[in-house]
C-alpha cells in the first residue's frame, strides 16, 4: 500500500503498508484494507465523522484527519512487514498492489500481479484472491457467519464494522470471482476450449455505515460500493482439439460476463443497481445513445467532433446539455487510440439510473473494461 505516486511509477510512491500471506490464509479467511487514525487525536476525528455520516448521502470527510491503512486478518489487525506515513482521510488516489509468487517456479515466480490505483482512505475493502475456494459450501459458511455477526451487534451493527461490512464485501468478492470463473468455463465449452482460469486478484469496496443488515436477501444503505478487478483472472483456457492462439472468442465472451457481474453482484446481494462496463454500454443502448466503434486513427478523426458537439455538420450535434466529454478525456482517449486500441463507447455522457444518478462513461478497449467517472 502506498501513497500516489509523482510519476508514472505507482511503486515509486512512499511505501505505507506491505504485508506477505500465505494463500492458503486467504482461501480461508477474510482480509480486509481499512484504515485508522494515525494518533489517538486523528482516530476521534476519524470516530466523530463517522458517526455523523448520513447513510443515505455522500459522505463527506476533512483533509485535516490524517490517516495509516491497517490490513485485518479475518478482523485481527496484522502487524506490517514494511512501510511508515501516513495519508488523509479525504485521500482517494492511494495505491495498491497486490501479487501472487510461487517461489518454485524460480524466474516465473510471479503468478499474478495487479495494481489498484484509487484506493480511497474513507473506504473499507475487502481484498481477494481466487484460488478456486469459492464453492457453495464456502459461500455458505461465510453467510451463515456473517449473520452470526449481525445477531450479535444487533443493537449497534457499526461495533464491529469489519465483522459485518467486511464481511459483507468478502461475500460479494468471493461470489463474483466464483461467478466469473463459471462463466469463463461455459465460454471455453462453447468454443471447445477448456476454459480453465487462474488466480485471479480484486477487491471490492464501499464509503459505506451500515445502518441495518437483516436476513436474506441482506440489505444496507450505501454510497460507492466498488468491484475492481485489476488482475484477472488469469484465463488459460485452451482448445481442446487443435490449438488457436488467435481465436479470442470465448476470452471475450468470458470478458464481457465478468464486466456484467461487476453491476450484478450488487443487485444480487445488496438489491442495489450499479454500472459497469458491460451494463453501461448496454443502457446506453437502451436510452437509444450511439455507440461509436473507434478502430483506428481514421475512425477517431471522423467521430471524436461527437463527443463534445463539435462537428462541422451541425445535424450531428445532438448531445443533451452538460453531456458532451471534458476535453481532458477526450485527449485520454485521443491517446489510447493513438496506443493501438479499439475501442467501442457512447458519444455522450450517461447518467445512470437516470438523471439525478451518476454521470459518467465506460469504454471497451480491445479486451479490457473501463468504467470512469466524469461528474
Amino acid at each position: 500500500m502506498r501513497n500516489k505516486s509523482a510519476t508514472s511509477d505507482p511503486l515509486a510512491g512512499n511505501l505505507l503498508n506491505q504485508k506477505t500471506f500465505n494463500l492458503v490464509d486467504l482461501a480461508t479467511k477474510r482480509l480486509t484494507l481499512s484504515f485508522k487514525g494515525a494518533t489517538a487525536g486523528d482516530q476521534i476525528a476519524f470516530d466523530t465523522w463517522f458517526n455523523a455520516v448520513d447513510p443515505g448521502a455522500q459522505p463527506t470527510c476533512s483533509n485535516t484527519v490524517n490517516m495509516v491503512p491497517v490490513l485485518k486478518l479475518e478482523g485481527v489487525e496484522q502487524v506490517k512487514d514494511a512501510g511508515s506515513g501516513t495519508t488523509t482521510l479525504c485521500s482517494i488516489d492511494n495505491a495498491l498492489y497486490m501479487k501472487v509468487m510461487l517461489d518454485e517456479l524460480d524466474t516465473y515466480a510471479t503468478v499474478n500481479d495487479a495494481f489498484s490505483l484509487g484506493i480511497q482512505a474513507a473506504n473499507l475493502h475487502a481484498l481477494h484472491a481466487y484460488a478456486h475456494h469459492t464453492s457453495d459450501a464456502y459461500l455458505t459458511k461465510r453467510s451463515a457467519q456473517l449473520l452470526a455477526n449481525v445477531q450479535a451487534n444487533n443493537s449497534n451493527v457499526n461495533a464491529d464494522r469489519d465483522g459485518i461490512e467486511g464481511e459483507f464485501l468478502n461475500i460479494a468478492a468471493s461470489k463474483y470471482s466464483r461467478y466469473t470463473a463459471d462463466a469463463y468455463k461455459r465460454a471455453g465449452e462453447l468454443f471447445g476450449e477448456s476454459g480453465t482460469s487462474g488466480i485471479g486478484l480484486g477487491l471490492t469496496s464501499a464509503q459505506v455505515k451500515v445502518n441495518y443488515l437483516f436476513d436474506l436477501p441482506y440489505g444496507i444503505y450505501r454510497k460507492g460500493f466498488l468491484t475492481d478487478w485489476p488482475g484477472g483472472p488469469v484465463y488459460s483456457g485452451s482448445r481442446l482439439d487443435t490449438p488457436n492462439s488467435s481465436d479470442k472468442r470465448a476470452f471475450k465472451l468470458g470478458g464481457y460476463a465478468s464486466s456484467a457481474y461487476e453491476a450484478y453482484i450488487w443487485q444480487e446481494i445488496a438489491n442495489l443497481d450499479a454500472v459497469s462496463t458491460t451494463r453501461g454500454l448496454q443502457f446506453a443502448n437502451e436510452q437509444n445513445i450511439e455507440i461509436l466503434q473507434i478502430n483506428n486513427s481514421t475512425d477517431w478523426n471522423n467521430q471524436k467532433c461527437k463527443l463534445t458537439n463539435t462537428c462541422s455538420n451541425s445535424a450531428l450535434n445532438t448531445n443533451p446539455a452538460d453531456t458532451n466529454y471534458s476535453a481532458s478525456v477526450v485527449g485520454n482517449i485521443e491517446n489510447t487510440v493513438n496506443n493501438g486500441f479499439k475501442i467501442s463507447l457512447p458519444r455522450r455522457l450517461i447518467q445512470y439510473p437516470d438523471v439525478t444518478g451518476w454521470k459518467g462513461y465506460m469504454a471497451l478497449l480491445n479486451f479490457k473494461w473501463v468504467v470512469l467517472h466524469e461528474g
